[in-house]
């Protein structure tokens, strides 16, 4: 490879097609699209100016990665001597972005290397993180996943997700998200939004758009999906736990199927009118942004509860001052946090 590859981003929230997107992706010999590491992002204090490594300090450098982790990285990386490696082969001349694109590279190990001209990282707590991901990647691009908070909040219920059983509290979850576009055009960031319901409709329109966006062929075998999820899941199982094999298999199910259309709408049934409204109340400026409908069922003026505020104040205080105020926890307290659970 005579030249590093471009690292742009995936933002969005749960239930939004984030995963269906990367797997297409990866699909892709010139992309690649790791699992969700913000690691770029955690070591970037400590590590920013430094240029030369001792082996001593690769070798504690893997270690906190390792740490600091999400559960899946067994799953999805390379062993702790190949990545050791790769990163002494450049110790004497190892800046911060260059040691995250070698560390970037060595996901999805059966995946040759040498093509791959783009990285295509996700997190969903990216949305969070604007300020200093770019700082640290002043050049990228971002395609923007985004979904009906209606449906979304639906979908992340059925899932139990974000421990919320309350739809407005999931909406406003969703509306805390998507606010912080503002933040990316305020910088004339080249942003590109991709709704669920256009992907799922139309997949190969919408892969063409986002290989366009970031300047790599489209290839019609991304469409190709099915199995593809289930076969390297099957061949990596050794390396995670039976929990852990059995929650991918249940949560990521829409990975071995082709892609549907048959959840993109609220069904008469899911969603209550009186929810409906206070949702497109409290989303209704996004919901224009997106070209989402903003009609009231009933008609009536809406007015919230003392609950309701409540539910919009947890959503607040889960999203985003708790993932914000983790990242601004000492990356040695995080070891320590990250030690004690693990």
């Amino acid at each position: 490879m005579s030249s590093l590859p471009t690292t742009h981003f995936i933002l969005c929230t749960e239930r939004t097609g984030s995963s269906l997107c990367t797997l297409m992706m990866n699909l892709n010999s010139r992309i690649i699209s790791p699992s969700e590491e913000p690691f770029a992002l955690f070591f970037y204090k400590k590590y920013k100016n430094k240029i030369e490594w001792t082996e001593k300090e690769i070798r504690k450098f893997i270690d906190d990665f390792w740490l600091i982790s999400e559960q899946k990285l067994n799953l999805f990386f390379v062993d702790k001597e190949i990545l050791f490696t790769v990163l002494s082969a450049h110790r004497n001349k190892l800046p911060y972005q260059k040691l995250c694109t070698l560390i970037y590279l060595q996901f999805f190990e059966p995946k040759q290397k040498n093509e791959i001209t783009v990285i295509l990282d996700k997190q969903i707590k990216y949305f969070f993180y604007l300020k200093k991901l770019v700082k640290i990647y002043p050049e990228s691009k971002f395609i923007i996943l985004v979904r009906d908070p209606r449906v979304n909040a639906i979908r992340k219920k059925h899932r139990n997700l974000n421990a919320g059983k309350n739809y407005l509290y999931l909406a406003a979850l969703w509306n805390n998200t998507y606010k912080n576009i503002e933040y990316l055009q305020s910088l004339n960031k080249e942003i590109l939004i991709v709704k669920y319901e256009d992907f799922v409709s139309d997949p190969e329109s919408i892969m063409k758009k986002c290989c366009a966006f970031i300047d790599v062929p489209f290839h019609i075998k991304m469409l190709d999906t099915e199995g593809v999820f289930g076969n390297f899941l099957e061949i990596q199982k050794q390396k995670i736990s039976s929990q852990l094999y059995e929650h991918l298999k249940d949560f990521q199910s829409g990975l071995f199927q082709k892609v549907h259309t048959n959840k993109i709408h609220v069904k008469a049934h899911e969603l209550d009118p009186k929810e409906n409204d206070k949702i497109v109340k409290l989303t209704k400026p996004l919901l224009e942004k997106f070209n989402y409908n903003t009609s009231l069922i009933s008609k009536k003026t809406v007015f919230y509860t003392l609950n309701d505020r409540w539910q919009i104040t947890k959503a607040y205080l889960f999203r985003p001052l708790l993932i914000q105020l983790y990242l601004h926890i000492p990356l040695s307290i995080k070891l320590i946090i990250k030690r004690i659970r693990k």
